[in-house]
């Protein structure tokens, strides 16, 4: 029997004795999506605005549930990662609380941009073998800034807790960056312009009236 067969195989097993339903927003319900919550991420005491999952796999740009967000940062427990998005940096960290590989925190730290600054932020917690979404909606009133919080896996595979690998960032829609706007005329230019418009004017007038 082939490799690709007993992937397969592995694959449909897998997925016929996880008691995780179908990937669905929290906001779709408890009918929908019984196994997640707002509250399982947090980010200085506040829960996360909506929740996405639970996914089978590794997460990246294009199965988190939302679209249009850049990835910026992975943090193992006990680890860093590092990204930027317009201008602004940031750092990511993860932790795992002793004693209990289900739960732990984690913390963000910025520099760059203009405050206030507002972006949605994606917050992945990636298990072995599946990850959920949870999205925020920021407003940093400080440049640089930091913010800290806690996740928790409260979801079932195969009757067991899966165990935590990873946590990711990704973000969207931000406001108040560094990267410098379209350069247009200020208005002092724009006044010297037109002086020396009226200035070849009158004289343009003058040379056509007769001696």
């Amino acid at each position: 029997m082939s490799r690709r067969i007993l992937g397969l195989i592995a694959a449909v097993a897998l997925t016929l004795c996880s008691s995780v339903h179908a990937a669905a927003y929290c906001t779709d319900g408890l009918i929908a999506q019984p196994d997640l919550s707002v509250a399982d991420v947090s980010l200085n005491g506040v829960n996360a605005d909506n929740c996405y999952g639970i996914v089978l796999g590794t997460n990246d740009a294009s199965n988190i549930g939302f679209k249009g967000f850049t990835a910026l940062a992975t943090a193992s427990a006990g680890g860093t990662g590092k990204g930027s998005i317009d201008g602004i940096d940031f750092t990511l960290g993860a932790a795992v609380t002793d004693h209990n590989p289900d739960e732990g925190t984690w913390s963000l730290s910025w520099t760059g941009g203009t405050p206030p600054i507002t972006l949605d932020l994606i917050a992945v917690v990636q298990t072995k073998v599946s990850f959920a979404s949870y999205l925020f909606d920021l407003t940093l009133a400080d440049t640089p800034g930091s913010a800290s919080g806690q996740w928790v896996i409260n979801y079932m595979i195969d009757e067991t807790f899966p165990l935590f690998d990873s946590f990711a960032i990704y973000a969207a829609n931000v406001s108040g960056g560094s990267t410098p706007p379209p350069t247009g005329v200020d208005e002092p230019g724009v006044l010297a312009l037109l002086g020396f418009a009226g200035i070849a004017l009158a004289f343009a007038r003058r040379r056509r009236q007769p001696v």
